[in-house]
């Protein structure tokens, strides 16, 4: 007897099936490998986010809102994603007794899964058998584009999106209320697992409701709509059993979720507001995909030559990898096509007409078409579109009306080709392709071992530091350099204090509280306090004395000794215009000490400020940063060395004073005789020695050799 590919039977074996054949190239090496997704720095941030909630739920935290991060700025949990979806699914895994980084793995897994199999699911209601609807399932949660985000693990809980179009269509088609009220239960489940892609769901479903009416020949016109609302509320409140009727329990739903999604709104909007944070038109444009954006793939190693040379105009290339790779594109373009046509082969009652007019749409709403023009400028100004700085990730959400879009096609090809031998061919050679792309795509991971080292090395030299003392309070220090080793200190910093269930000064996010600079110096902790004294503004006082809270700092990672660390810094002066390029001519860098300590040295500067009338911002705007770097004797030191590592001013440096800084650098690797070279980087702006400030040389040579 034949296989019926439309049975219920059909659609559960080629659905375990699928997921699980995807799921095992896409997670199974992060088990068997001991890898987990992203790097030492997104990565270990949305760890740090599930597991906070995790111990808070289990009462080992205080606050929800206020992990001890950037401490002691409270409502840090909203300066980026907070996983309110999705976080209980990390706990059940703690609860099991999994280690965080497994229970973070199984957390990305059932991402992936739950995604495919909600899309499965709406390509089957839409019409599909099991083999489009696995097909268009695989192209919506496992895409090149989801792949290429590995890094950013809170953009895979996508399953919101394909239930709340599919409700949609179901309400668009039968004039459904109770579908409607479905629909805006799926889009706050999306909200709720990521604020990004609620947004993007909502631009999608707009642009759907408005094209279903006009271009699909069963949906009903909208005032139908009202009808069937006012219809469906009338029988609820005369019923004497109103929640026998689903609607009245879908309204219940949707009230209760529609609260915990204000609630959530709510927290972004209160503390964007008390930290005044801001994304500029300039900040979110280089953001936007532009028409090459959706060629780019650099992950993909056939094509990662030409996506590097498309991407060159391009700002954040990383950010735009769009591409869906040229076996999705195949079945793509042929369902376009059906489409186009209206062929009988479009998937039963599935909308694909909408589906595919809302993608080009949305598409075309979020494009940057060059020299300053884009549609979605005006969307910008509006309250929470103007705090979505990554729009390019809209490409995670418009997955879905592209895969109904190729499920159509794989239907085309299959049904509609003469002979059909030769679709089938056809349509096996672009699913064979698309597997191939999906496999050998590049994936950011890390080794769970060198990430766990990393925070017991600094968990045990903490303990040590600390010494029993009372309420500490960590401030970790690490390389300075502008290559993302600084960065991977914080986290090492955040998850270390996790563990020891200590505050630490540290911290990183998708946005930073006031006297927070790129950088982590001896002074971070004065600083911190300093702008957290001056801008609290009502009786919740996480700080206590400030002057008594420094002393409690336990320093790890560099000798902080000589750095004015007694006393809390006064807020910084509000120096609001750029550094001026006039100034680099009157600042002098002094020497005063400097030895060699095995593979670093330790040095000492004093930066005179000779100007009348201009400061040197440390804590103001465009702060100023020392920086260094070791010349090889033999060579030009105007070449484009190594001026990467960074220390931020521990304050600004008034017209006519002077700042004493000491540090610490690693002497390099590489064989041969070297000088230490100190200048000062106003960052984004320019470097002092290029503006009129001589560099400061110190002279005794640094001998490396291959022995050392």
């Amino acid at each position: 007897m034949a296989f019926d590919l439309s049975s219920r039977r059909a659609h559960l074996v080629v659905a375990t099936i699928a997921v699980v054949a995807l799921s095992a190239v896409n997670n199974g090496p992060l088990f068997w490998r001991g890898e987990a997704p992203g790097d030492l720095i997104d990565g270990r941030f949305n760890l740090y986010v599930l597991e906070h909630i995790y111990r808070w739920l289990t009462g080992q935290d205080a606050s929800l809102v206020s992990p001890a991060i950037f401490y002691p700025f409270r409502d840090v949990l909203f300066f980026s994603d907070a996983h309110a979806g999705s976080a209980l699914v990390y706990a059940a895994f703690r609860a099991l007794g999994q280690s965080p980084f497994i229970a973070y793995d199984s957390w990305f897994l059932i991402g992936y899964v739950s995604t495919f199999v909600a899309a499965y699911y709406a390509i089957a209601r839409f019409g599909g058998d099991a083999l489009t609807a696995a097909l268009g399932a695989a192209i919506f949660a496992f895409s090149l584009p989801s792949v290429a985000q590995f890094g950013h693990s809170q953009l895979v809980y996508r399953c919101g999106a394909p239930m709340a179009l599919l409700q949609l269509w179901l309400g668009v088609r039968d004039g459904s209320a109770r579908s409607f009220v479905l629909a805006f239960i799926w889009l706050c489940f999306q909200f709720l697992l990521s604020i990004y892609l609620g947004m993007f769901l909502f631009l999608v479903m707009a642009a759907f409701a408005v094209a279903a009416p006009v271009v699909e020949r069963d949906a009903k016109p909208p005032r139908a709509w009202l009808g069937a609302f006012v219809a469906a509320s009338r029988r609820m409140l005369r019923s004497p059993r109103p929640f026998a009727d689903g609607f009245a329990v879908s309204v219940v739903v949707a009230v209760v979720i529609a609260a915990a999604t204000l609630a959530l709104f709510a927290g972004y909007a209160h503390t964007a507001h008390e930290y005044k944070f801001h994304r500029g038109w300039s900040e979110i444009a280089t953001m936007l995909p532009r028409p090459v954006s959706y060629l780019l793939m650099a992950d993909l190693p056939y094509w990662r030559s030409v996506s590097s040379t498309l991407s060159a105009a391009v700002p954040m290339p990383w950010e735009h990898n769009l591409f869906i790779g040229f076996g999705v594109l195949g079945f793509f373009v042929v369902g376009v096509l059906a489409v186009a046509r209206n062929s009988s082969a479009a998937l039963g009652a599935a909308p694909a007409r909408a589906m595919a007019i809302s993608l080009f749409v949305v598409a075309l709403l979020t494009l940057n078409f060059g020299h300053g023009f884009a549609l979605y400028r005006p969307l910008a100004a509006l309250p929470g579109f103007g705090a979505i700085r990554a729009v390019s990730r809209i490409g995670l959400v418009l997955a879905f009306p592209a895969a109904v879009v190729a499920a159509v096609g794989l239907r085309s090809l299959i049904a509609e080709s003469r002979p059909k031998v030769v679709g089938a061919l056809i349509a096996a050679g672009l699913a064979c392709l698309a597997g191939f792309e999906f496999a050998t795509i590049a994936r950011y991971t890390m080794p769970i071992a060198d990430a766990e080292r990393r925070v017991d090395a600094l968990v045990a030299a903490a303990r040590q530091q600390a010494q029993g003392a009372a309420s500490p309070i960590l401030l970790a220090l690490g390389p300075s350099a502008a290559d993302g080793t600084a960065q991977a200190v914080e986290l090492d910093a955040m998850l270390a204090a996790q563990r020891l269930g200590w505050p630490t000064i540290n911290g990183y996010s998708g946005n930073f509280p006031p006297g927070v600079t790129a950088y982590v110096s001896c002074a971070s902790a004065a600083r911190q306090f300093g702008e957290y004294e001056w801008q609290r503004h009502d009786a919740r006082d996480r700080l206590g004395d400030a002057d008594a809270a420094l002393k409690r700092i336990v320093f790890v990672g560099e000798d902080c000794d000589s750095d004015p660390l007694n006393r809390v810094l006064a807020p910084a002066p509000t120096h609001a215009e750029p550094t001026s390029a006039d100034l680099p001519a009157q600042v002098a860098i002094l020497p005063l000490a400097m030895r060699r300590d095995g593979s670093v040295v330790r040095f000492s500067v004093k930066i005179q400020n000779n100007s009348a009338d201009k400061w040197i911002p440390g804590r103001s705007a465009n702060p100023v940063s020392l920086s260094w770097r070791f010349a090889p004797v033999n060579q030009n030191s105007d070449d484009n060395q190594a001026w990467n590592p960074r220390k931020p001013l521990a304050t600004d440096v008034a017209p006519g004073g002077t700042l004493v800084m000491s540090t610490t650098a690693a002497v390099p690797q590489a064989s041969g005789d070297y000088r230490l070279e100190v200048s000062l980087v106003a960052d984004g702006l320019f470097w002092f020695h290029n503006k009129g400030m001589k560099p400061l040389r110190f002279e005794p040579i640094i001998t490396v050799s291959q022995a050392q």
